[in-house]
């Protein structure tokens, strides 16, 4: 019995990867040179050299050079900024459950209409970095989740910096 319940919880957290619209997939080559990319829906952005990225559904997952960090760009629908983090977190990891420390709003740019920034509480023990970027041109919204561990993002600031502000509105 216990191994059917094993079986049973692996694929449905298997399915739940899929059906979330990442389906992850073996881990990508790494990106020679910095490259421009593209949403599902067709924001852009530039991925950096080194980094490796995986596309799904509604979501390219950029993974740092190491393995514990991790850049998604989700594309969703909401009414507002909220509904767009909310439904972007549920896309990229359902059970992310970190209480908001800080949401605040930054001036319009690069095609965007509006900005918005979260910062998400985390433990000083575990060194987590958790924030999120909700950009929306018209009635789309690209979010930009940041999530991974702190020694890796404070090496790889300046990547970080490339992919959000090479992001660019759809046209």
């Amino acid at each position: 019995m216990r191994r059917s319940a094993f079986a049973c919880t692996c694929f449905v957290v298997l399915l739940g990867c899929w059906v979330g619209g990442l389906a992850q997939k073996p881990a990508a080559t790494p990106l020679a040179a910095d490259t421009s990319l593209a949403t599902p829906g067709g924001a852009t952005f530039t991925a950096p050299a080194g980094w490796s990225a995986v596309s799904g559904e509604r979501a390219v997952v950029l993974q740092t050079p190491e393995p514990d960090s991790h850049v998604a760009i989700v594309d969703v629908q909401a009414a507002d900024a909220d509904g767009a983090i909310a439904a972007a977190w549920k896309i990229y990891k359902p059970d992310a459950k970190r209480p908001l420390k800080l949401a605040t709003d930054r001036p319009a740019r690069n095609g965007w209409d509006a900005r918005r920034v979260y910062k998400y509480e985390t433990s000083p023990n575990e060194r987590a970095v958790a924030e999120a970027v909700a950009y929306r041109a018209g009635a789309a919204w690209a979010v930009l989740i940041i999530d991974g561990t702190e020694p890796t993002f404070e090496r790889r600031a300046a990547p970080v910096s490339l992919i959000s502000q090479s992001s660019r509105a759809k046209g």
